[in-house]
């Protein structure tokens, strides 16, 4: 395996990261196990878009700075948590 530069992940991890990306907006599913990039997960990819400022503040209530749940986007409108 360490020579032929391939590197072996099984289908479960595989769907359960693709499915994690589809839930921010970076990747949909187009059916039968296939997954396309959306135009927000190629700008995430091309460092024009920081999902970081998109994460709560306090991931244990989900409260933001300004102290509200959830305030701001939904988790599918912003990139990974």
């Amino acid at each position: 395996m360490a020579d032929s530069g391939l590197v072996r992940y099984t289908r479960p991890y595989i769907n359960e990261r693709l499915s994690k990306l589809a839930d921010h907006g970076l990747a949909v599913n187009v059916g039968n196990g296939v997954y396309q990039i959306t135009e927000r997960g190629e700008a995430y990819l091309d460092g024009e878009l920081d999902t970081a400022e998109d994460r709560p503040d306090d991931p244990a209530t989900g409260a933001t700075a300004e102290g509200e749940p959830g305030a701001g986007r939904s988790a599918t409108e912003n990139g990974p948590g």
